[in-house]
């Protein structure tokens, strides 16, 4: 199959131009499913076996694990294992002679690293250990996308936003046409008010917000308009360093038309005020 980089929602392939799949929830039971570039997830899976297993899932080799994936950018990355052996399993459910089966794979945790439309690096946690059990185990699968530590963000619907969920804003990635996620945030007072302690809360689809914060002045300020004006605009503008804002609760990073421009406006009241 043709490759030439990724983009969000498009699976991830191997070297030797294959998908690149694990465990997923599948028509209501665990398959392997391509993994998509930016997308989330985390599953648990009910296998039952009357043998102690000799291949995938529950039992895994490194050099299945430890595989070359296309970066994107027109090289490989290697899965990275680490393995965490845990204790002891006793599982009983039911009747039945119950077995004891060593090095069973209990979870694979995936981090896939990422900057703008490749893969920097990718780590494997396999979690192993003896389950004593008659038949029945649930295994984790799960896999997070990273960009410079932290974790791609949620989408707020599918493709409409939900009501109560956060807008998603962006910012638009110097020389490049891929947009990085930002929040647009209201001011969350919390005890005496004061924009000095108070935190911030994001904006929420379908709830209208109103909301504000106190800022101590004395007389100094009161004889210097500029700096206390300055000071003021930087507490405004903390709330939104969004350029742009997702049309839908799942917009493409990649897709300009999936986003809007933000408009700022200063009313002629507002200059009025702010030249008294």
């Amino acid at each position: 199959m043709p490759f030439t980089s990724y983009i969000q929602g498009s699976p991830v392939v191997t070297s030797d131009d294959k998908y690149f799949t694990i465990p997923q929830m599948v028509l209501g039971g665990c398959s392997g499913a391509p993994v998509a570039f930016l997308k989330n997830f985390k599953v648990e899976c009910i296998t039952r076996f009357h043998s102690c297993p000799t291949g995938p899932p529950l039992k895994t080799w490194q050099k299945d694990l430890s595989i070359d994936v296309l970066n994107g950018q027109g090289g490989v990355v290697k899965v990275n294992l680490t393995d965490d052996k845990t204790s002891d399993l006793f599982l009983s459910s039911g009747q039945g002679v119950r077995l004891r089966c060593k090095d069973m794979t209990l979870a694979l945790d995936y981090k896939f690293y990422w900057k703008e439309n490749g893969i920097t690096n990718i780590s494997l946690t396999r979690t192993v250990g003896t389950v004593i059990s008659n038949g029945n185990l649930t295994t984790r699968y799960s896999v997070v996308f990273l960009n410079g530590g932290s974790m791609a963000e949620p989408n707020s619907g599918n493709p409409g936003y939900q009501v109560g969920r956060p807008v998603i804003a962006g910012i638009l990635v110097n020389n490049t046409e891929l947009i990085q996620r930002t929040p647009i945030n209201v001011w969350k007072p919390v005890g005496d008010g004061l924009c000095s302690t108070g935190s911030m809360k994001p904006v929420v689809f379908g709830e209208n917000s109103t909301s504000g914060c106190l800022l101590p002045i004395g007389k100094q300020n009161m004889t210097q308009c500029d700096l206390l004006r300055e000071t003021v605009a930087a507490l405004q503008s903390a709330l939104t360093t969004a350029a742009y804002v997702a049309q839908r609760g799942n917009p493409d990073l990649t897709t300009m038309t999936d986003w809007v421009n933000i408009s700022y406006v200063l009313t002629n009241d507002l200059l009025h005020k702010s030249n008294a």
